[in-house]
């Protein structure tokens, strides 16, 4: 089941990059964010995510806005290391405020 917020939160994305032998990726490598809504509406394009000393990215810079539409959004993260593109997916729900 995919992590539920509320309007108002910010949800907070984050992975880790391995490669074959599954060590982590190297520290050229870029990581990009594209969240659409359940309309496939883009409100976060190709923004750049940050790397922690631990080589997590991570990205938390999106609150979602008072009006955001419920139900399902789409995360979808794009991996660039020495010209190799690899593409992480993942969801997220935007649920009714419960009192």
């Amino acid at each position: 089941m995919a992590k539920a917020y509320q309007r108002g939160e910010t949800p907070v994305f984050s992975l880790v990059t391995r490669n074959k032998a599954g060590t982590k990726t190297s520290a050229d490598t870029s990581m990009t964010i594209t969240v659409q809504d359940p309309d496939g509406t883009d409100v976060v394009s190709l923004q750049a995510m940050t790397e922690d000393a631990t080589g997590e990215y991570s990205y938390n810079s999106y609150t979602l806005p008072a009006a955001a539409v419920l139900g399902g959004y789409t995360v979808e993260c794009i991996a660039t290391n020495s010209g190799k593109v690899s593409i992480h997916g993942g969801s997220f729900e935007v649920v009714e405020r419960t009192t």
